[in-house]
C-alpha cells in the first residue's frame, strides 16, 4: 500500500469514528438518527412532535456537562 492510500485510509476512518460520536451525542440528546441529516437552517425542534420535543428540552436542562 503507497502512501496516498494509507493516508486516505487514515482519513477515512477518521471521518466515520467523529460521525460515530456525533451519531451517540444525538441519541443522548433523544434525537432520532433518523432525521440528523436535515439541513442547518433549521432548529431542531422545527421536525419534533410536541412529545419530542419535550424530552429534548429536558435531556438539555438536567445536562450536567459545564
Amino acid at each position: 500500500m503507497d502512501d496516498k492510500n494509507l493516508i486516505w485510509l487514515i482519513a477515512g476512518c477518521v471521518l466515520v469514528y467523529f460521525g460515530y460520536k456525533w451519531l451517540k451525542k444525538r441519541q443522548e440528546l433523544g434525537l432520532p438518527i433518523e432525521r440528523a441529516f436535515v439541513p442547518p437552517t433549521f432548529q431542531y425542534t422545527d421536525f419534533m412532535t410536541p412529545a419530542e420535543e419535550a424530552i429534548y428540552a429536558a435531556k438539555l436542562t438536567e445536562s450536567t456537562d459545564y
